[in-house]
């Protein structure tokens, strides 16, 4: 690892600005930190709110990343009110974040680090602090003290593990201030702290230590075979187990989202196959999390499933099922041996794995949305890289497992957990919408972002999803993308539902949206015009649901499909009989659907737009629909709302919220319905 320090950029900046810059290097390196997690203090004066000059420690406060934080981002402490808890025997959390609360300087600051104390009772001016994945394969070990001073050096400080708090602050305080010319101090199955009254040398020893701990590794990885395949582990091509991971994945999610909606990420890298192949996969994977931070994203540890030929999909399926309702029970079981841990009213947390292993295919990580099945792939990335260094240089050993439930349950955790922000209404579900590059179906798509679901926009027109993409993809980064797909043609049908599943697990929601509207009388009518509208209009409905219902019946979770249909279903125009006879016939489709999968809580519902005026309707279209009614094109669009009950103009939006509607639970017991959006059309009232 090398220094990323610049002695001209840090020349120009305050104290301030220096404690900003040192964490955002730390944080940009995920060989140092993750998410979250490290912390980084400054001990300065300031000025409190009567101009007196104060002892401070601007430290960085939960829910703020180093890769990103800002000088808001770091509390401020009166330094000298907390300096004095150091004589205390002991202090319990709730007292210790109670009396922490009582020295902050701002009234408004954001909640300090539960590391504070750790930072304050160090005697140095700046302090830095990471989960290192190479000093945490040292700390991670059988012999892990002897490992850091033969690597590390003998004037490097080892403290054992303890849940961070006040125990573990006392403790590294009273090592430093014991050791003032020790080089930093290695918290057990924890990370790396070093200190200074320079922010440069701070930085530079943190830099030095971790390459030392990366060098020695790789020197010992060059010497041997950490992960050595399992024999009989079939090697597929990348294209093939992303093919067997979107067929089975629905069936994993269904069995994962028996409690809350789960999403799922799919990890098929090298660096995850060569892991989830090792022959020792079972053995290291079951020992725990390489930090307790790791814990309360990962699990205590990852559901791995083994079958013979992963190219047995029927027979992957039922491993998986079987394997997710095994997990559940052991973590039952976990949670009742140490539940004497926490208060009486707190229960086990979602007992699904957050980490699914399949040998031959990859891993997958699951959570409630889309960062929480993000979040335990790339922490365990870090693991593996953890395990890889940590059996090199000696054997793998992670903290008892009563510590890692006490890391799981522990009281500020579950603090943290009850700040989350409540979930929206279609959070963790995943939608898809055909036609969505442009009018009502990129409205509809919006809808369903804003309200929390994963959207998958597909479209012909990959020009149209292109710039659709472009502006829906800053807001809703993760939960959005694009596939194009030919609605008439079965093969693009089912690549597109296969890549919407690789992205998300499943599907639970489809809006049949994609069609077009062929203009001209039935005499006058060529036979290719009448099938294309056919192709598109009735038969790629039934295309696009069948591949989608096939999915939702692997999940077995139920779903919605909401088609959208006509005002013409019900009162065909002069002049759209090819669009009118074509849209009937999805209307029907909605219909059977309806009937027979209400068994399997997959609702069908259709939505009626009329005299919606969007960017797909080319001037031609206008004055053909103008000519019909007997008015001029200039004057369509009044006609259309002056025509209607309400005298209301109908807009995409208006349709996206019906189809916000049937998508949800809202609409629970809804099914084989007609929402008419269209101002009220008499003659096309459903009754």
């Amino acid at each position: 690892m090398k220094s990323l320090w610049s002695a001209k950029q840090a020349q120009t900046l305050d104290d301030m600005g220096l404690i900003v810059y040192a964490s955002n290097l730390l944080g940009a390196d995920t060989a140092l930190v993750q998410g979250g997690g490290g912390n980084t203090s400054v001990k300065r004066t300031e000025k409190d709110h009567m101009g007196r000059e104060t002892r401070v420690l601007r430290v960085k406060a939960s829910g703020f990343q180093l890769a990103t934080i800002k000088e808001r981002g770091f509390a401020c402490v009166r330094l000298d009110e907390v300096l004095p808890l150091f004589e205390r025997e002991d202090m319990s959390d709730d007292e210790m974040v109670d009396y922490i609360s009582r020295c902050l300087m701002e009234p408004d600051s954001p909640r300090p680090s539960i590391e504070t104390l750790l930072h304050a009772f160090i005697p140095y001016r700046w302090v830095l602090h990471t989960h290192a994945d190479a000093i945490l394969s040292l700390a991670n070990n059988e012999h892990a003290e002897q490992l850091i001073r033969e690597v590390l050096g003998e004037d490097i400080l080892i403290v054992p593990y303890n849940r961070p708090g006040f125990l573990v602050s006392k403790q590294v305080g009273s090592a430093v201030q014991g050791n003032p010319n020790a080089s930093g101090l290695v918290l057990l199955h924890h990370g790396l702290v070093t200190w200074s009254d320079s922010c440069e040398e701070a930085y530079e020893r943190h830099i030095a230590l971790v390459d030392r701990a990366e060098s020695a590794i790789r020197k010992a990885q060059a010497a041997k075979v950490v992960f050595p395949r399992k024999a009989g582990v079939p090697s597929l091509d990348r294209e093939t187990r992303e093919r067997i991971a979107a067929e089975v994945a629905p069936a994993l999610r269904g069995a994962l989202s028996s409690r809350v909606p789960m999403l799922l990420t799919f990890d098929g890298s090298e660096e995850a196959l060569e892991f989830a192949n090792a022959e020792n996969v079972l053995e290291l994977s079951q020992t725990g999390p390489v930090t307790p931070e790791h814990v309360l994203s990962t699990k205590p540890w990852p559901l791995v499933v083994q079958v013979d030929d992963p190219q047995d999909t029927e027979t992957l399926k039922s491993a998986l099922r079987e394997g997710v309702r095994r997990y559940e029970e052991k973590y039952l079981s976990y949670f009742e041996r140490y539940r004497s841990q926490v208060a009486p009213d707190v229960g086990p947390h979602n007992p699904a794995p957050r980490l699914i292993i399949v040998p031959g295919l990859g891993i997958w990580g699951a959570g409630a949305d889309i960062q929480d099945s993000r979040l335990p792939v790339e922490i365990y990335r870090h693991t593996v890289a953890v395990m890889k260094g940590a059996e090199a240089v000696g054997k793998f050993r992670t903290m008892p497992e009563r510590e890692v439930f006490s890391a799981e349950y522990w009281p500020m955790e579950l603090y943290k957990l009850s700040l989350r922000p409540k979930p929206k209404e279609l959070n963790g579900k995943v939608a898809v919408v055909t036609g969505a590059a442009k009018g009502i179906g990129l409205a509809v798509a919006r809808a369903l972002l804003r309200e929390g679901a994963c959207v998958v926009l597909t479209d012909v027109n990959e020009a149209a999803l292109s710039e659709a993409e472009k502006e829906l993809i800053e807001t809703y980064p993760n939960r959005m993308k694009t596939v194009r797909m030919d609605v008439t043609d079965g093969r693009s049908v089912e690549a597109g539902i296969a890549a919407s599943v690789l992205y998300y697990g499943g599907i639970d929601i489809l809006v049949s949206n994609a069609g077009i509207a062929p203009i001209g009388s039935i005499v006058d009518m060529p036979l290719e015009t009448w099938e294309k509208s056919f192709a598109v209009n009735s038969t790629g409905h039934f295309l696009v649901s069948r591949a989608v219902i096939r999915v939702m019946l692997e999940q077995g979770q139920g779903g919605s499909i909401i088609f959208i249909a006509t005002k013409n279903v019900l009162a065909p125009g002069k002049d759209f009989g090819a669009y009118s006879c074509a849209k009937a016939a999805e209307a029907q489709l909605c219909r059977i659907l309806a009937i027979e999968h209400g068994k399997d809580k997959i609702r069908a519902n259709m939505i009626n737009p009329d005299g919606v005026f969007t960017d797909l309707w080319s001037p031609e279209v206008v004055a053909n629909r103008a000519k019909a009614y007997g008015v001029p094109a200039d004057k369509y669009e009044d006609f259309l709302r002056d025509r209607t009950l309400l005298k209301e103009s109908v807009t995409v939006d208006d349709v996206a919220e019906a189809a916000l509607f049937l998508a949800s639970d809202r609409s629970r017991v809804t099914t084989g319905c007609i929402i008419t959006v269209d101002g009220g059309a008499r003659e096309a009232f459903p009754r």
